[in-house]
């Protein structure tokens, strides 16, 4: 025998006494075997977990059910029929003929004995019904969440687990959401959003508004550098605590009394809302509906045409639903823009900026300050004439998310879906609070509705300085783009790149540094003959244009030696991740 084996006190004949003596009292304390620990997941010491409510696994497949439903129905309508056929039979029969009419009905079905149909149609009929009922519960049994100070976690799966964790430092966004099915028994969905891919989200639910409403306010307690969530449950906010009136952004909040732990959600200051009358007058007044009119226009005149040639109307279904096929889509589109924008308000708290909306969805989602990459301001040319704007933003890992058909489709962040200048400007000095210029209200009102020189300084100063203010692209360029050339320019802040770009839909966009991943400057045979170059930000997945062209090749050099220092020294400054401990700390 070796002598590791005699340390390990086994033998060729089988365990030692010791070692089965060692093993029933393991079994005994409860612990589990080194290879099931192997196999279980690697979770956190004492973390409280949390069941759903047991109506989600219904709420959620209500769909799958129906479809299923539909399916088999359509597969068995000939059975059908013949079931209402035989009820129809079994009310004109008398009470003691019911066994007999439909023992004959299932002989004539069966083609052969009827009982011997008659038991295995219900066996079969009573495992569905067992397997309808007892995947609800069991998958319900299976899901449960959990949070801690460093994350939150959903573990989920009857047959194949699945464990989600999303690490608060990483936290985007938090989203509530009550769909249709939902707002009517009272019950919502909490969806965590992480900078990460197209399904890196955990969502928790269907669970209590109230309950969820105090799930938030924990997580953001906890993502904001808490010790603990909610220490103070119920606790009524301090005297003047919160932002002032004169707090343009979340870090005017630092001047103000500090907010004690467990009551972010009780200083709430409501900033703008966008009325009904204005959402549908910029629906009306946006392309989508020209686009609807002129298709709903070429479908009646082609309808009308082949109603007038007499063919057959069922012959040419497939071609009349095909003329019809853009106006509904362009209609779709709409809707979602209205019920996405119907009931907008938008309130500003020291956890973030706070935006419900939603028509037959209602949707409460939590933006925290910092957490935004971009900000894009857009006005089309028809709200010119009333001066509306829509701003949308730029946040990790809500770019893209799964859809049922595995593709991909937009998850757009809007801050402000329609409204006045002021209140888009509310909405840029939320999250982007320093513009990092000593008068940003006039390069502000050169960005929205600037054109040639406005909010261009002296060429002498120095690129990059306040006094420079905006750069535009050369008058060479208008060979490449003739139409917008006169109001492309790029101005370089303090604290951000501000691009304006666009000459009919204007748009701006403002790109802090820190949020800038990379940048590339491009510069074809034709505009390196005529000495332009191309400037390109790449960020996380943005809808925001970040692209500017044309621009001067050695104003391009300078500007890319600038924009580099500043991404390093703004990312080294910037810390993100704790980023409310210093306003949730305890009045002292």
């Amino acid at each position: 025998m070796s002598g590791a084996a005699e340390a390990g006190g086994a033998s060729s004949s089988g365990p030692s006494p010791a070692r089965t003596g060692a093993a029933r009292h393991r079994r005994a304390r409860g612990a589990v075997p080194k290879s099931a620990r192997r196999r279980a997941m690697s979770l956190p010491k004492g973390l409280s977990w949390r069941r759903v409510h047991p109506i989600t696994p219904l709420v959620r497949g209500w769909r799958v059910v129906a479809a299923l439903i539909a399916i088999v129905s359509w597969r068995a309508l000939d059975d059908i029929e013949r079931v209402i056929e035989l009820y129809r039979e079994l009310r004109e029969v008398e009470p003691g003929q019911y066994i007999q009419t439909a023992r004959g009905w299932a002989a004539d079905v069966s083609g052969g004995d009827p009982t011997t149909w008659l038991i295995g149609a219900g066996i079969i009929l009573g495992l569905i019904v067992l397997v309808i009922l007892a995947l609800p519960f069991l998958s319900w049994r299976a899901m449960s969440y959990a949070v801690d100070a460093d994350a939150v976690y959903l573990r989920s799966g009857i047959l194949a687990k699945q464990l989600r964790i999303a690490r608060l430092p990483r936290i985007q966004s938090i989203d509530i959401t009550h769909p249709l099915l939902g707002r009517i028994v009272g019950l919502g969905q909490l969806s965590v959003e992480v900078a990460g891919g197209a399904d890196s989200k955990v969502l928790i639910g269907y669970v209590r508004t109230r309950q969820l409403e105090a799930l938030r306010r924990e997580i953001l307690d906890l993502a904001a550098g808490a010790s603990t969530a909610g220490a103070l449950p119920g606790a009524p906010s301090p005297a003047g605590a919160g932002m002032g009136a004169g707090a343009k952004g979340f870090e005017d909040a630092v001047g103000f009394p500090r907010v004690s732990e467990g009551v972010l959600d009780e200083a709430e200051h409501p900033l703008y809302a966008v009325e009904p009358r204005v959402l549908i007058a910029s629906l009306m007044r946006s392309g989508t509906t020209a686009s609807i009119l002129t298709a709903v226009l070429f479908a009646a005149i082609g309808l009308l045409f082949i109603l007038r040639t007499g063919a057959d109307v069922l012959a040419i279904l497939p071609i009349i639903t095909g003329l019809f096929t853009i106006p509904m889509t362009l209609i779709s589109l709409q809707w979602s823009s209205l019920a996405r924008g119907w009931g907008f308000r938008a309130a500003a708290t020291p956890a973030g900026i706070r935006m419900r909306y939603g028509l037959t969805d209602a949707t409460s989602t939590t933006l925290p300050p910092g957490r935004v990459h971009a900000v894009g301001l857009v006005q089309s040319v028809l709200w010119r004439g009333k001066d509306w704007w829509r701003v949308d933003a730029t946040v990790a890992g809500r770019a893209v998310t799964p859809s049922a058909s595995k593709g991909a489709k937009k998850v757009f962040t809007r801050l402000l879906p329609v409204g006045p200048r002021d209140h888009a400007l509310r909405a840029l000095w939320l999250v982007v609070p320093d513009l990092g210029t000593p008068d940003p209200d006039a390069l502000l009102a050169a960005a929205l509705s600037g054109i040639d020189g406005a909010g261009a300084g002296p060429a002498a100063a120095p690129i990059g300085s306040a006094e420079r203010g905006f750069i535009g692209v050369p008058r060479r360029a208008r060979l490449f783009n003739p139409i917008a050339w006169r109001r492309k320019a790029i101005a370089l802040t303090g604290t951000c790149v501000i691009l304006r770009l666009n000459r009919w839909a204007r748009r701006v966009s403002v790109i802090p540094y820190e949020r800038i991943q990379s940048f590339r400057v491009l510069q074809g045979p034709l505009a390196r003959r005529c000495g332009l170059a191309t400037i390109r930000f790449d960020m996380v997945d943005s809808d925001v244009p970040v692209i500017l062209s044309n621009l001067d090749a050695q104003h391009v050099t300078e500007l890319s030696a600038l924009i580099a220092a500043r991404m390093a020294r703004r990312g080294h400054d910037e810390h993100l991740d704790r980023w409310l401990s210093r306003v949730t700390a305890s009045i002292s």
